[in-house]
């Protein structure tokens, strides 16, 4: 349900859903969204839950103050989805990191890294059979494994920049074929001939937990 409210010059605040749509609000201003319900309960989304509050225990009781301070002490850039720069604190870039070696199975850090250059794939291309992505095609750095997001099947004309990503796994460069989810049709539904998936790349430091530029790739099923 939604929270609106009025004026004598019309409405001055929304919140809230109304049937598909849900209004939300940044600094911005308003904007409404196709409404996404909660996502159900899995082996992997309870342990992703455990291990993010692990991070946020390990800072607040198993980490000195020299050691917190070091990571206020870095100052990182990054971008919103709507391409503002800002700084995130050192509680930030501390969760972050360590989210994102969790996503890599890469081991968790207390002390911040040496920030050099994020990791990059230079293509990325992949193809299906069944549940298993048997070509993808990566070419980068050692030390690196990429992040897979895949969307649900939808039609040929649908944009990439649309769509809503599951986290199916991670791979190591040039692992072909690589079986990163025991069966993709429990997450993304029946395959349909003739629409598309979309698969997002994610490269990931496995030493640092930097996150390189996200990289996409689409498959029409046959």
């Amino acid at each position: 349900m939604a929270d609106i409210q009025f004026s004598g010059i019309g409405i001055t605040a929304m919140n809230g859903s109304i049937g598909g749509t849900t209004i939300s609000r940044n600094k911005f201003g308003y904007y409404a969204k196709k409404r996404i319900g909660a996502p159900g309960v899995t082996i992997w989304l309870t342990a992703a839950r455990t291990q993010y509050a692990t991070f946020s225990d390990v800072w607040r009781y198993a980490m000195t103050d020299e050691e917190r301070q070091a990571w206020y002490e870095v100052s990182l850039p990054a971008q919103d989805d709507l391409a503002m720069t800002h700084f995130i604190t050192g509680f930030q870039l501390y969760m972050e990191l360590n989210w994102n070696l969790f996503l890599v199975g890469g081991t968790g850090i207390t002390v911040p890294p040496v920030l050099i250059d994020r990791p990059q794939v230079s293509y990325f291309r992949v193809g299906l059979i069944g549940s298993t992505i048997v070509d993808i095609s990566i070419s980068s750095v050692s030390l690196v494994r990429c992040a897979i997001y895949i969307s649900k099947y939808v039609s040929p004309g649908r944009m990439s920049n649309n769509q809503i990503y599951m986290y199916m796994g991670y791979v190591d460069l040039n692992n072909v074929p690589v079986n990163i989810y025991p069966s993709i049709t429990t997450r993304i539904g029946t395959r349909v001939p003739g629409n598309k998936l979309f698969i997002k790349c994610v490269p990931i430091s496995t030493t640092s937990g930097l996150r390189g530029v996200r990289q996409f790739a689409s498959y029409i099923a046959p």
